[in-house]
């Protein structure tokens, strides 16, 4: 059950998201030419911007599971008190 719902489960979820709205449309129009010639020589600055943000998610999100398994825990405070406040 840890593998399914380790530290890495959000990006899991994230990337494939992230790939249909920002990178499908540009993967069906290389496969099928549906490009204009003067944007299917190369990647243009949009592309690359795509490609970026996706670097910056995968580099930040690494970082951030190093981070917090580092022992940034916070302390259990075990049950609630018998009386009511």
């Amino acid at each position: 059950m840890d593998r399914l719902n380790g530290s890495y489960v959000l990006l899991a979820v994230l990337a494939p998201f992230y790939f249909v709205l920002f990178g499908m449309l540009d993967l069906i129009g290389l496969m099928f030419g549906a490009y204009p010639p003067s944007t299917a020589t190369g990647a243009g600055t949009t592309e690359w911007g795509i490609l970026s943000g996706m670097s910056c998610i995968l580099l930040g999100y690494a970082a951030g599971v190093r981070l917090g398994a580092e022992g940034f825990r916070a302390p259990h405070g075990g049950d609630w008190p018998s009386r009511p406040f």
